[in-house]
């Protein structure tokens, strides 16, 4: 949804077990929900003045990676 981006991998090397990316990593304000409510405990309406502040997002602002 948000592009493709280039971004470093492991800069490590281990000759017993090499570094590797496996998964893809998550989608743009995928786990926004799960942090806010769960992890940080917030309200809904503390929730809502984030977006509304444009401190969060449910999708990326393309304008800021041109």
């Amino acid at each position: 949804d948000a592009g493709t981006w280039d971004m470093d991998g492991p800069v490590w090397h281990l000759s017993r077990t090499p570094a590797q990316v496996r998964v893809p990593p998550p989608m743009f304000g995928e786990h926004n929900d799960w942090v806010f409510r769960d992890l940080l405990g917030l309200a809904a309406a503390e929730i809502a003045t984030l977006y509304a502040d444009g401190v969060a997002a449910e999708t990326p602002s393309l304008g800021l990676h041109s």
